[in-house]
């Protein structure tokens, strides 16, 4: 009798531990999950979306999350397409998809442990890492020298990065049209960086030297393409949560898009997301960089090596804003002091 009632209290706790993923028999596959993507209504036209720190503009709607605030998003201004992350809990995620004017479609949940993302999408997919990227069809994921693109359908693929490198936290481009990903240079530990770091500065504003701590990586070809911008302004901005560490400042949401912003809404200016940016153009990729110490911003075909400045000011340059219009132009405005300058398709600028 005794062993009876062991056996069905061994059985009863076996059933109450098992994890709800395993209990769970509704796993979708890839298959399915393309299915349901495809069949959401296609757009008649393009869509205008307006970054905000939380959730986003699209033509004009504001929107939000009923599930948390939303931290980040990636968008395809021509499809409509957006894949974003909402925090649920201090140290839990969702990551929905959703195409403008329909319902959004869970693709995965996240676990925010220690530094890193544990990321379990719908269709039973594991992914680990230190950075966590929405792009406007799937998710990129950096973990050390190593880039995970997810893609609802396809599954995922692995992206080797260069020695002394990182895929970077934030992506202000096309990652999928273009195949180009953002790198940043892993900062060497020990560097005496105050003093190093502000004559490179000072060098760069008279053009007198290079401060290359970003790259673009081709992730289909393997082309590079370094880019001039420091990351020493990175850390500028309204972060929350930070700690102070031997080697810089560690802050919770570093990696929100509310870092991405001063505390009056301004853009922080110094930071490579608003510096760096790409985009598929009817020439071809091209970055939008804005370099040499914030005095000049410049316009470069990654496939032809093509460039034309598009922006100069000896003082330097306050913000530049790079937008990808619903018809697939690409417009930059730039804050020149007391002025404004702005260009409705960068492709003009090139001879």
């Amino acid at each position: 009798m005794r062993e009876k009632v062991l056996a069905r209290y061994l059985g009863k706790q076996s059933r109450e531990q098992q994890p709800v993923n395993q209990q769970k028999s509704d796993v979708m596959t890839e298959e399915a999950f393309a299915e349901k993507i495809a069949a959401l209504p296609k757009l008649d036209s393009g869509v205008l979306f307006v970054r905000k720190t939380d959730g986003f503009e699209a033509n004009g709607n504001h929107y939000t999350d009923p599930e948390g605030k939303i931290v980040k998003y990636g968008t395809n201004p021509v499809t409509g397409d957006v894949t974003y992350v909402a925090q649920v809990s201090p140290q839990s995620y969702v990551i929905k998809f959703m195409r403008v004017g329909s319902e959004p479609l869970l693709l995965a949940t996240v676990d925010k442990r220690g530094s890193d993302y544990a990321i379990t999408t719908v269709t039973g997919k594991k992914i680990t890492g230190e950075t966590l990227i929405p792009l406007s069809h799937g998710i990129l994921v950096g973990r050390g020298t190593t880039g995970f693109l997810y893609t609802p359908g396809k599954g995922t693929a692995s992206i080797p990065v260069p020695d002394g490198f990182t895929v970077a936290p934030f992506q202000n481009g096309d990652v999928e049209g273009t195949k180009y990903v953002l790198l940043e240079r892993v900062p060497v530990e020990g560097q005496v960086e105050g003093v190093v770091n502000a004559f490179k500065n000072v060098g760069s504003a008279f053009g007198i030297s290079k401060k290359e701590d970003y790259l673009l990586l081709n992730y289909e070809t393997r082309k590079q393409v370094a880019i001039d911008v420091s990351m020493d302004d990175k850390n500028e901005g309204n972060y929350s949560g930070c700690r102070k560490k031997k080697f810089g400042n560690v802050c919770d949401k570093v990696e929100f898009f509310e870092s991405l912003f001063d505390k009056y809404g301004m853009p922080n200016a110094g930071h490579y997301y608003w510096r760096i940016s790409w985009a598929n153009t009817k020439l071809g990729p091209v970055a939008v960089v804005t370099e040499n110490g914030m005095t000049k911003t410049i316009a470069e075909n990654l496939d032809t090596g093509n460039k034309a400045t598009i922006f100069s000011r000896v003082l330097g340059i306050n913000y530049v804003i790079v937008t990808e219009q619903a018809d697939g132009r690409i417009a930059a405005e730039a804050k020149l002091g007391f002025s404004k300058e702005v260009i409705d398709d960068i492709t003009t600028k090139f001879n």
